[in-house]
C-alpha cells in the first residue's frame, strides 16, 4: 500500500512540473543607465584643419546617452595663443557643462589658475562657477574666497567672502 501511494505521487508531482509554467517573463527595469562605452587610460584628440584644438587624458571615461563620467582627468584647450588645462578626480559632463569634483586646478595661459573641491565648467559661454571655497592665483596675486563666478571670454569674475593678496614688483 505505501508503494502504491509513494509511486501515485511521483506521478502526480511529475504531471504538475510538467504542465506547470512558470511566470519567465523578464521584468523591464527602468531608467537603467548603462555605460555605451567605457574606456580604460585613454587620451582623446580634437583635430582640426590647422592643430590639435583639445586633448583630454582620463583613467576611466563612461559614455552614457547622456552624459559623460570622466576619472583622474586633464582636459588641454588650445585655440590660437591661449592654452587652458582642467583637471579634475571626477567630471560629469552634460550638455556642455562640465561639474568637476575633489581637486579641481584650473589653468589659463600659465598666469590664471584656480584651485577648489568643486567647479562647474560650461564650455560654450567659457564660464566657471563654484559654491564653495577656492584659490584664484594670477602672476603672484592671489585671490580666496568662496561663490566664484568667472567669465574667462570677458576677463570678469565676482566672488564673495574675498581676501586679496596683491604682490607689487619693485
Amino acid at each position: 500500500m505505501i508503494l502504491k501511494v509513494f509511486f501515485l505521487t511521483i506521478i502526480l508531482v511529475s504531471l504538475f512540473l510538467t504542465t506547470y509554467k512558470p511566470d519567465t517573463k523578464l521584468k523591464k527595469i527602468k531608467n537603467l543607465n548603462v555605460a555605451s562605452v567605457i574606456f580604460d587610460d585613454s587620451v582623446l584628440y580634437d583635430i582640426n584643419i590647422n592643430n590639435i584644438s583639445r586633448i583630454i587624458q582620463s583613467q576611466k571615461a563612461y559614455n552614457y546617452d547622456n552624459k559623460k563620467e570622466l576619472y583622474d582627468t586633464t582636459i588641454l584647450v588650445r585655440n590660437g595663443v591661449n592654452t587652458n588645462s582642467i583637471s579634475a578626480e571626477y567630471m560629469v559632463k552634460q550638455n556642455n557643462i562640465f561639474k568637476l569634483y575633489q581637486n579641481v586646478f584650473i589653468s589659463r595661459n600659465n598666469d590664471t589658475q584656480i584651485n577648489s573641491d568643486y567647479m562647474q565648467y560650461n564650455e560654450k559661454k567659457q564660464i566657471i562657477q563654484n559654491n564653495t571655497d577656492f584659490i584664484l592665483n594670477y602672476d603672484k596675486n592671489q585671490l580666496i574666497g568662496d561663490n566664484l563666478y568667472y567669465d574667462m571670454k570677458q576677463g570678469i569674475f565676482t566672488a564673495k567672502n574675498t581676501h586679496f593678496k596683491i604682490v607689487r614688483d619693485e
